[in-house]
């Protein structure tokens, strides 16, 4: 069958592009034309219709009509005004629904935001009470249009409105995702990474302390609130899972920042060589104890399923055992050491950096063969391809194939299996 198939599509491709060339580029430019000739023909006549006769009952179906044809010709801004006028003029008709939500969604694409968040808000008054789900659906909406705007207190006070308003009505997926934009845009003004050519020299941890908590709140609150569902509601979920899954990952972000800015491997110097490895052991170990605290909280958002983070968290992991092993193998020898014991205690942190090196590794291979395994590449798989190029040259590269990257998360045709831990090492070769 597939040879046949294969033939009549070719037969087909030689008959309409080639013979007949009906699908030619100037064939299609006529016909285009033609069908924007034949709209603006119906524009004109139902525009007489309302301007002559504007008494008929036809009028409202008129108006309707011409604002679609504007739509179809693709003049959204102009569409907007027909479906905005439409509504306010007969807000009882069962279009004025559709031409609000319409005029919504070309406003919020032509960057009008003010007038996109008032026809939102006209729609939900229409509504009311009467599809309190979709009344929510649409809330939401008007939340993301903050969140453009990086109006991160609006955001809150929005999404908090949300949650009081439509918990019990809304989707189960926007709820877990009003909690998660709420602790983003706490965490977006905590500001806890210096930017590149950044003029501030150092965090202030007191701002960062004062926006984080309360953004660890909200995200505690929907990683709660999805382990609270039954098996049956979170087999529901889509987009709510994934809000969970970034909320966990951001949790863990708090042990990230902790290890990398907020505190050091610092052992007290003792002269006796024998003495102060035994110290740096003790405070090797307390540190990888504290990344330990993350990497759990990593793998926990890996078994949520959602590939994006789930990459995220393992290059993540990649990354804390990464910084234990550079701090360790660049650990300065005491001054008081003569040159032997400087080279035993350098080759004992060396074979203590091994450890930590090895798991690094671990977290970017398996951050890469996920990715490759849900074909989903994201700045973290480039960052794991950077970082593996460094720690082994010989074994490893950076690729420079350029990918095509996510930017939305929709259910697959065909579920395969998840990788939820870290494989030990063996199992990698």
């Amino acid at each position: 069958a597939l040879p046949e198939y294969r033939m009549r599509f070719a037969d087909r491709i030689q008959k309409h592009f080639f013979d007949e060339a009906t699908i030619s580029r100037d064939n299609v430019q006529q016909l285009m034309q033609s069908r924007v000739e034949q709209i603006d023909q119906a524009i004109k006549m139902r525009m007489a219709l309302v301007n002559n006769v504007s008494d008929s009952e036809l009028v409202p179906k008129a108006l309707f009509q011409i604002a679609g044809n504007l739509h179809a010709l693709a003049t959204y801004s102009k569409a907007s005004d027909a479906y905005e006028f439409y509504a306010s003029q007969f807000p009882k008709k069962p279009e004025a629904k559709q031409s609000l939500q319409n005029a919504a969604v070309f406003r919020e694409g032509l960057g009008q935001l003010d007038a996109a968040i008032k026809n939102y808000k006209a729609y939900i008054k229409l509504v009311g009470t009467k599809d309190k789900k979709k009344a929510a659906k649409v809330f939401f909406q008007i939340g993301g249009i903050y969140q453009k705007r990086k109006e991160w207190p609006k955001v809150i006070k929005h999404y908090r409105k949300f949650l009081k308003d439509f918990s019990k009505t809304a989707e189960l997926d926007l709820v877990l995702a009003a909690h998660t934009r709420i602790g983003n845009a706490y965490f977006k003004q905590a500001e806890p990474y210096l930017p590149p050519k950044s003029k501030r020299k150092r965090i202030d941890w007191g701002s960062f302390d004062k926006f984080n908590k309360p953004a660890q709140k909200a995200y505690n609150r929907a990683y709660k609130a999805f382990l609270a569902l039954s098996d049956a509601e979170k087999k529901t979920l889509t987009g709510g899972r994934h809000a969970v899954a970034e909320a966990r990952f951001m949790m863990g972000e708090s042990v990230y920042i902790d290890v990398r800015y907020r505190t050091k491997l610092k052992a007290k110097s003792y002269r006796n060589l024998k003495k102060f490895i035994k110290t740096m052991v003790d405070k090797i170990g307390e540190r990888s104890l504290a990344i330990a605290k993350g990497e759990k909280i990593y793998a926990e958002v890996i078994k949520l399923r959602s590939p994006n983070w789930a990459i995220a968290a393992l290059g993540r992991t990649g990354q804390l055992y990464q910084l234990l092993s550079d701090d360790v193998y660049n650990y300065p020898a005491p001054k008081a050491f003569n040159e032997e014991q400087v080279e035993t205690f350098k080759g004992e942190m060396s074979d203590q950096s091994d450890r930590f090196r090895t798991k690094a590794v671990t977290g970017y291979v398996t951050c890469l063969k996920v990715a490759q395994q849900y074909k989903w590449f994201n700045p973290w798989t480039q960052a794991a391809e950077r970082q593996l190029a460094e720690l082994d040259p010989g074994k490893y590269r950076s690729n420079a194939e350029l990918r095509s990257e996510p930017t939305h998360f929709q259910k697959s045709g065909v579920r395969q299996d998840f990788i939820s831990e870290l494989p030990k090492e063996e199992e990698l070769k």
